[in-house]
């Protein structure tokens, strides 16, 4: 199930200055995105959960059925994962196995108008 997708700038500064003031400064920059730079902003980032951990955005989720499945799969539809255990030494930021990017690289699209596949 989705959690969140679009973001608006005033929200995602309401989220890393909430995070500041619960966690600090030093875990909010390696969990919450600044203003102005968060993927969510652009419309194409979704994060996602599931009912076995109450929709709760938790590094678990890799391990879940729905976890899983979205590993193996989400690249068929265009989906790229962009912060992974591989990839915190890059980003600097935490494994988000939840959160996932549309990129339509190596998708398999059909178009709604395409009565074939309808």
């Amino acid at each position: 199930m989705g959690i969140s997708a679009f973001r608006s700038y005033p929200r995602q500064k309401e989220l890393y200055e909430n995070s500041i003031v619960k966690h600090g400064k030093e875990y909010t920059n390696t969990h919450i995105a600044y203003p102005g730079t968060s993927e969510h902003q652009t419309g194409f980032a979704i994060d996602v959960s599931c009912p076995a951990l109450n929709y709760e955005l938790e590094e678990e989720f890799e391990n879940t059925p729905e976890g899983i499945w979205l590993k193996e799969n989400a690249g068929k539809f265009g989906f790229t994962f962009s912060f992974t255990k591989e990839s915190q030494e890059y980003t600097g930021y935490v494994n988000e196995p939840w959160h996932i990017k549309y990129e339509y690289k190596n998708a398999t699209f059909y178009p709604v108008f395409d009565k074939k596949h309808c």
